[in-house]
């Protein structure tokens, strides 16, 4: 008997052994231990969480960084007017405007103040006019650096977008390096001022003094010119900017399907729906009425035989 009970009972222990596998995998032994977030999940949902123009600007200026390190020449990827023009290397504008120069801790900056910025102007102006922006800075961009003979305008661009988004709040108090604090519309100007320190020459505020420039030509046409009552110009085609918010909205509206989400109470039925819905309500009879016709009826017939019956 005791050598029976000895094997039931290691035969119980090994039974529980088995199941408790099964039970972790269910939930029900032990809850299941939180999984660390890896650096590339992270880096891959803030990529994902980046505005769509925003997205696509840092995507080609990274672009172009990497191609750099492959070992293209940067002379292919510098605006030359000669050879853009005369030559038909029309790459150039483009590679010019996301060429952001060595990998080092400017180009870092940069994407910062890209990724911070430009993402400010485009929830407030949408993706269209924010790719309508870009396109129109490149080209500006193109003309004055003819003028000037700046190869090399993407710190251009993001200096008009800082202005462009300084104009809009311009009292707006802002930290800087230091914990200094000043007001919105001083932050172009002072990175050019600290471009300029570090490259101890005045040439290196030369990119920011361009982006200034071509960012208040934009500013002036869609804030300052609409506002005076004028007509606002540099604004997206229909077809593009409803293309681009059908595009947002389904990523938005994309659910689990077979899955009904009910948030509050229920909506309110139309009022055909609520007529039909609602049961119908017992018909009144009047019995009032229909006595006195009868009672009317009755003595309309005693009158007419009372009188044959006197005529008689």
């Amino acid at each position: 008997a005791g050598a029976y009970g000895s094997a039931a009972t290691f035969a119980g222990v090994q039974r529980q052994q088995a199941v408790v596998p099964w039970l972790r995998l269910r939930g029900g032994a032990e809850a299941a231990k939180p999984k660390k977030p890896s650096i590339g999940n992270t880096l891959s949902g803030v990529f994902d969480n980046i505005t769509p123009a925003t997205k696509m600007y840092m995507f080609a200026c990274m672009a172009m960084a990497a191609v750099s390190l492959v070992g293209v020449p940067d002379e292919l990827l510098l605006f030359e007017p000669v050879r853009t023009f005369a030559k038909g290397q029309f790459w150039r504008p483009f590679t010019s405007a996301c060429f952001l120069g060595k990998v080092d801790m400017s180009m870092a900056s940069n994407l910062y103040f890209l990724y911070k910025y430009g993402q400010e102007m485009e929830r407030q102006d949408g993706p269209a006019q924010h790719a309508i922006f870009i396109l129109s800075q490149i080209f500006l961009l193109c003309g004055v650096a003819t003028l000037v003979g700046a190869p090399q305008f993407s710190r251009s661009l993001i200096t008009a977008t800082i202005y462009c988004c300084s104009r809009r709040q311009p009292m707006v108090p802002m930290e800087v390096q230091f914990g200094i604090k000043i007001e919105y519309w001083l932050l172009p100007y002072v990175n050019a001022v600290v471009d300029a320190l570090q490259a101890q020459s005045a040439a290196g505020a030369v990119p920011h003094v361009l982006g200034i420039l071509t960012g208040h030509v934009y500013h002036f046409f869609t804030c300052v010119w609409p506002s005076m009552g004028g007509k606002r110009y540099l604004t997206p085609p229909k077809a593009f900017k409803s293309m681009v918010e059908e595009e947002g909205g389904k990523k938005k509206a994309d659910k689990p399907k077979g899955v009904k989400v009910t948030t509050g109470a229920a909506k309110p039925k139309s009022k055909a729906a609520a007529k039909k819905s609602a049961p119908a309500a017992p018909k009144k009879t009047k019995v009032g009425s229909k006595a006195g016709k009868s009672k009317k009826a009755g003595k309309g017939k005693k009158g007419k035989k009372s009188k044959k019956a006197s005529k008689e």
